[in-house]
């Protein structure tokens, strides 16, 4: 396996997401930023009650951290990272 360089994970991460969010029937349209090395949160993802991106459907917005690696093989069932209870606090 070829070692990738942190931004090139990072980038993957983020195109990982913009994919998931841009598939048909998601109503969700990303916004985050590649390169950001906020202390908190790297973007968010704003919700709609339907196709439409519209005001009037908008839901909401779902701030998101990041967090991507390189691993030789997925696994199914839980994956967990650790964090302290700093990370729990900031994001509260």
């Amino acid at each position: 396996m070829i070692k990738l360089d942190n931004s090139r994970i990072e980038r993957l991460a983020v195109q990982a997401i913009v994919n998931e969010a841009n598939r048909p029937g998601n109503h969700l349209l990303p916004n985050i930023p590649i390169g950001d090395k906020g202390i908190s949160f790297d973007g968010d993802i704003q919700v709609f009650e339907n196709e439409n991106e519209t005001i009037q459907s908008l839901l909401g917005r779902v701030p998101i951290q990041v967090k991507g690696t390189q691993v030789n093989k997925f696994t199914e069932g839980l994956i967990s990272f650790t964090f302290s209870m700093e990370h729990y606090k900031n994001y509260y």
